[in-house]
């Protein structure tokens, strides 16, 4: 009984997104902002051309990954590549440049860090706006607390995937018919991948926004929350990673400390950050969900 009426309130949330309008925002600046930021990259590819492209892409990528790893501070990183000591991030690199089509790979994980951004503007109203108008008395005289949260999050979820599939299948048929330089077959399959990274991602975020939407019982509040800690997070976490280095563990509160990790060559370390993405989406859950059944209504 309780799986049915999650199914069905889940399949409802979808249009009630789009008629509230927030689902229609939220699919305007997936979409306009994923498809600019692709365009971008293939525009830097066609001024620059892919040689020079994948230098500075490297440059920038092993930087990065190393930063988001606490592999050292910035300067510790200078250091380190001035001294060829970042052999680890080379070959992850390498990887993600050269034996997997660059273009596509520079855009996932532009996608990659997106992507998180988006939910923060899209999945905040899961149940703030029904709690403010007094709505969600009388949901819950033919459901539960439990089936409604649920519910909530996983329309909300399948709208986010509806959305990263359709990103992702636009960014993979551009490349296929307008970028004459990758197999159609090599193209789908890194694509697949991505688009399963992608959708990992956005889960635990999803059920963050859920979380902060059924505790604070205000949409503009749930917006305010969700747009500053998500986006602040990995900033204010490096930052103090910085300034002491054990203070580089808060970026494990949310899943920006293991994201990337679901782009690794080694398959083990893209699952065991997949079960990551999954067990945040559950303690999330599980946090939202008591505060829920303890909300007075």
């Amino acid at each position: 009984m309780i799986a049915r009426h999650i199914r069905l309130i889940a399949f409802a949330t979808i249009p009630s997104m789009l008629r509230s309008g927030t689902g229609v925002v939220y699919s305007i600046l997936t979409v306009t902002i994923g498809l600019t930021f692709a365009n971008i990259v293939f525009k830097a590819f066609s001024t620059m051309g892919l040689r020079d492209l994948l230098e500075r892409a490297d440059i920038a990528l092993r930087f990065s990954l190393a930063a988001i790893s606490l592999k050292g501070t910035f300067g510790d990183l200078v250091a380190q590549e001035k001294q060829g000591q970042m052999v680890q991030m080379q070959e992850w690199v390498s990887y993600l440049l050269r034996e997997r089509p660059a273009l596509l790979t520079v855009v996932l994980l532009l996608q990659m860090v997106l992507v998180p951004l988006f939910v923060a503007t899209g999945a905040f109203n899961q149940l703030a706006g029904d709690l403010q108008h007094g709505a969600v008395r009388y949901q819950l005289l033919r459901t539960t607390r439990a089936s409604l949260f649920l519910g909530r999050f996983a329309g909300t979820a399948l709208f986010t995937a509806m959305l990263m599939v359709g990103l992702t299948a636009a960014v993979v048929l551009f490349m296929g018919f307008q970028i004459d330089i990758y197999g159609w077959g090599e193209l789908i399959a890194w694509g697949a991948r991505g688009l399963v990274a992608l959708l990992l991602i956005s889960l635990p975020y999803v059920a963050f926004c859920a979380w902060i939407s059924a505790s604070v019982g205000s949409p503009f509040t749930s917006l305010v929350l969700t747009s500053l800690v998500i986006p602040a997070h990995p900033f204010l976490a490096l930052g103090a990673y910085n300034a002491w280095e054990p203070l580089g563990k808060l970026i494990y509160l949310m899943p920006w400390g293991i994201q990337h990790w679901l782009f690794h060559p080694d398959p083990r370390y893209a699952a065991a950050a997949a079960a990551g993405c999954l067990a945040y989406t559950a303690l999330f859950l599980a946090l939202g969900l008591a505060s829920f059944r303890r909300r007075d209504l």
